[in-house]
């Protein structure tokens, strides 16, 4: 899944704090840069779920209440999430449904 625009800046210190645990640079993140970031499998899902239900959205309260919510989410759920939303025939209303239980709208 990509990831673009206000959405990105929503959560850039999340994946450079990511990165970094891994054993990055922050300056290795970088629009030319084909590999993959080697990261663990939590971090990776929790940024997947962040991704999942960012990706559209434009305003930035919204998108902060989002990403202060699933910082806080346990491992266990943000699996099951993850799980939801990038499998099976409904993963867009899963989507809508993840962002609307998390943001209060």
């Amino acid at each position: 899944m990509r990831l673009w625009g206000d959405p990105l800046v929503g959560i850039l210190d999340q994946v450079l704090a990511a990165i970094r645990r891994a054993g990055y640079r922050s300056t290795d993140l970088t629009a030319k840069r084909r590999a993959p970031f080697r990261i663990a499998e939590e971090e990776a899902v929790r940024l997947g779920l962040l991704f999942a239900a960012l990706k559209p959205l434009r305003i930035h309260r919204r998108i902060k209440e989002v990403v202060r919510v699933m910082s806080s989410v346990v491992c266990e759920e943000a699996y099951y999430w993850f799980s939801k939303v990038t499998t099976g025939t409904e993963q867009s209303r899963v989507r809508c449904a993840l962002r609307i239980m998390v943001s209060d709208e």
